[in-house]
């Protein structure tokens, strides 16, 4: 049972990774139409695309790219708190 889910798992990061990807490539696009300075800006300066994301990404389903966006670092804590509360109820049951 615990195999299943680890796969069902793995397959559920496997997709968000995907998922955010593709939006990735959807944002550095509608900053390469906006100007190449913008585009160049990021791909190159640390946490920029995050700026240009939350404030100048203009798209018509911008709420659904970014929840798309950030969705691997969601399952990746999630997966943190479930091994800190199976490690410690390992811990606890010796």
């Amino acid at each position: 049972m615990l195999d299943i889910l680890v796969s069902l798992i793995s397959f559920l990061i496997f997709i968000s990774a995907v998922a955010s990807a593709i939006c990735t490539l959807i944002i550095l696009i509608d900053a390469f139409s906006e100007g190449v300075i913008e585009g160049i800006f990021c791909l190159i300066v640390p946490f920029y695309i995050f700026y240009f994301a939350f404030a100048k990404f203009d798209h018509g389903r911008k709420g659904l790219i970014l929840v798309l966006w950030f969705a691997p670092a969601g399952f990746y804590i999630l997966m943190l708190l479930l091994g800190l509360l199976l490690g410690a109820a390992a811990i606890a049951t010796m």
